[in-house]
């Protein structure tokens, strides 16, 4: 008889079991396919939400040409995976505050790359339902970015009809990536979260 596999549970909510950089998303029930084929670039886990699984891919930045190399000869690949988030940088945190405080520093350090350009804010959060409310997460940082922005001379302004960027921020319990992608970038991946 196999064992179940059961999340490890921290404040009632199942936390990944690794640091992660990368969050895929299964389609349906394919997820046993997605996590067999994804094995091939990185260390894969589940983490306790339906359909999610969450990734130490190696050299995440090539994560998804890479990804899409392997497609002509495992087509089941892109048949499993409804959407994948790769992270620029992530961290963890324990309470709201310390997350706003590193999503804040991630994002200001940012703000050049939003100069003159129109954006929004995605926050994706899977757990942590009472420490963290996306619509205010969202707004608060793009609250701060728009301010960095105009201080710098170059205002950015936030819409949601064919931005330039999207600023993601994906949680898994009291871990937090962060990435900007950009509207060429998911034009080239279109198996890219836009959350």
């Amino acid at each position: 008889m196999q064992r179940l596999k059961v999340p490890r549970i921290r404040n009632g909510v199942p936390k990944a079991r690794h640091a992660w950089n990368t969050v895929i998303t299964a389609r349906g029930d394919r997820l046993p396919e997605a996590r067999g084929a994804l094995r091939t670039l990185g260390h894969v886990q589940r983490t306790g939400f339906y359909n999610v699984l969450a990734m130490n891919a190696d050299q995440p930045e090539t994560f998804l040409e890479r990804l899409e190399r392997l497609l002509p000869d495992h087509p089941e690949l892109a048949e499993s995976i409804a959407s994948i988030f790769t992270a620029e940088r992530c961290f963890d945190f324990s309470d709201t505050s310390e997350f706003e405080s590193k999503a804040r520093e991630v994002g200001l350090a940012w703000a050049p790359r939003l100069a003159g350009k129109s954006f929004h804010v995605r926050v994706h959060r899977r757990g942590r339902k009472r420490t963290l409310v996306s619509p205010d997460e969202e707004r608060a940082l793009a609250d701060a970015l728009l301010a960095a922005t105009r201080e710098m001379g170059n205002p950015a302004r936030v819409t949601f009809d064919d931005p330039d960027a999207i600023v993601l921020i994906e949680t898994i319990g009291g871990r937090a990536g962060v990435a900007i992608r950009t509207r060429d970038e998911y034009r080239r991946h279109p198996l890219l979260a836009t959350h």
